[in-house]
C-alpha cells in the first residue's frame, strides 16, 4: 500500500502487527515472516504469513476465542495464556475492520487483517 492513510489508534495497531508477528516466530522452528500491504477500494490490508506449524482445521474456528489455545499431544506447544489473538480480534473489531486466518497444517499460516479507510 503506497499512499494508504487510515483514522486509527496506532498503539492498538502496532500491537496488532507485533502480535502477529511474535506468533508467526514463536510457532516456527525456522520463522520466515512475510508482511505485506495492500489497498483496496474501501480497506487497507494487511497480511502476515509464515512458514510455521499451520493451524490443525478442527481449531481454526476457535483461535480467536479468549484463553483458547491448541493442543498437540495433550501438551501446549508453547508459553503463553491464549489472550494474544482474541485481542487482535478486539481491537481490529474496534476498528470496524475484519481479521481471518488461512492455514494448512506443517505448512505455516496467514493472518489477514483488514481496516477501513
Amino acid at each position: 500500500a503506497s499512499k494508504a492513510t487510515l483514522k486509527a489508534d496506532r498503539e492498538h495497531l502496532r500491537i496488532v502487527i507485533i502480535n502477529l508477528v511474535e506468533n508467526a516466530i514463536k510457532y516456527s522452528s525456522r520463522p520466515e515472516v512475510h508482511i505485506s500491504t495492500a489497498e483496496t477500494l474501501s480497506h487497507l490490508r494487511i497480511t502476515v504469513k509464515d512458514n510455521g506449524q499451520g493451524i490443525p482445521e478442527k481449531d481454526i474456528d476457535k483461535i480467536f476465542r479468549k484463553f483458547y489455545r491448541v493442543v498437540q499431544d495433550n501438551v501446549f506447544p508453547s508459553k503463553g495464556f491464549g489472550i494474544g489473538l482474541s485481542f487482535v480480534k478486539q481491537i481490529i473489531a474496534a476498528h470496524h475492520g475484519n481479521l481471518s486466518v488461512e492455514s494448512v497444517e506443517a505448512l505455516g499460516s496467514k493472518f489477514i487483517v483488514e481496516i477501513p479507510y
